[in-house]
């Protein structure tokens, strides 16, 4: 039986540990306050991001019947290039939107590349173990195609170090001060490997945060983008999708004559004036959605890591407070058993001497 010198010891090291397990618990939770905040400022800004990619992609003019109507006085003369419809203008709503821009365009799919994103640290339960499962399954689901490997954080860049797994490139402290400039260098590699065609499709994993409790690992396909379908056609841009059919629609006729706005009741309008023209919006928008995924991704991650910490803290500290009560029992039962002993001896030698 240990002496109860050495349950002292113990019970000095675990209440050490109780302390630092604490600690650690209300700091990840303090951070993991402030990264909600921003987690919920970021997923409207790339939700409304793809929205607007849709609708520019998904309407582009391919054909227009100049119209015998002048512009709203209000427009001020914008909306006149020949690419842009006015009213009572014949637009054609085009399904072949990999011409559009190379960011639509499916290619080689024998060249892939991954943004695993992990964490820099541990202590935070299974959150990277997570991670690199989902990776190496995806990896034995593609055994004959070349895929690069982008990893963020040092768990994952040592994980695949291990392995011998070749690392395209690799991120690491940027997740204790995490900003949009991170997203943009990412980004950018992977734009310029995506348009250099070193591979022709780009997939993210990453945690997507629930809350504190509860988180799901996602792999979600970041390049080419795929566009909603329209009523009975496959998504476009996806493997498989069959070819979508044009269809045509008519914005509400203004007759220039009567001023103001379109007729009240007439049919609202399906589109808009756009200045500059829409394939540059597009050309402006598109990098700038292809990075404000990967900063809600990243964002998406440090708040599942931070969450997995306060949880495995908290379990952390739960479990060193019973270790203390079971030691200190176990201490005292031990300074009990002394103190009997101690007596019977005394008691022994009182009547021996007697």
């Amino acid at each position: 039986m240990p002496s109860l010198q050495e349950f002292r010891r113990k019970l000095k090291s675990v209440k050490s540990t109780q302390q630092i397990t604490k600690a650690m618990k209300m700091v990840a939770a303090a951070r993991l306050r402030r990264m909600q905040l921003r987690i919920l400022a970021a997923r409207p800004f790339a939700q409304r991001m793809r929205e607007l990619i849709d609708e520019l992609a998904g309407r582009l003019v391919v054909q227009e019947r100049g119209s015998p109507n002048p512009p709203h006085p209000s427009l001020g003369g914008l909306g006149q290039g020949p690419q842009t419809p006015l009213w009572g203008e014949r637009i054609e709503v085009r399904g072949g939107v990999q011409a559009l821009h190379p960011f639509f365009r499916p290619g080689d799919l024998s060249k892939q590349a991954i943004l695993l994103i992990t964490s820099d640290k541990g202590l935070c339960g299974a959150f990277n173990t997570n991670l690199i499962r989902k990776t190496l399954e995806y990896l034995g689901q593609h055994p004959q195609e070349e895929v690069q490997l982008f990893v963020v954080g040092r768990k994952g860049r040592d994980f695949f170090r291990r392995q011998r797994v070749k690392i395209a490139k690799e991120y690491t402290g940027l997740l204790n001060q995490l900003s949009y400039a991170h997203a943009e260098l990412i980004g950018k590699d992977l734009i310029e490997g995506f348009l250099s065609e070193a591979f022709s499709e780009v997939s993210l994993i990453y945690q997507e945060f629930k809350s504190a409790l509860r988180r799901r690992v996602v792999v979600e396909p970041l390049l080419p983008i795929s566009l909603p379908p329209l009523e009975g056609e496959g998504r476009v841009g996806e493997s498989g999708a069959t070819a979508p059919t044009p269809r045509t629609k008519v914005l509400p006729h203004w007759d220039g004559r009567r001023g103001g706005c379109p007729e009240r009741g007439a049919e609202a309008p399906v589109d808009f004036l756009y200045e500059p023209a829409r394939e540059q919006l597009l050309e402006a928008l598109l990098p700038r959605h292809v990075k404000a995924q990967i900063y809600r991704a990243l964002l998406e991650s440090t708040a599942s890591e931070l969450g997995a910490r306060l949880t495995a803290m908290d379990q952390a500290t739960e479990n060193a407070g019973e270790l203390i009560d079971t030691l200190t029992l176990r201490m005292n039962r031990t300074r009990q058993a002394s103190i009997t002993k101690e007596i019977l001896e005394v008691v022994a030698g009182a009547e021996v001497l007697a």
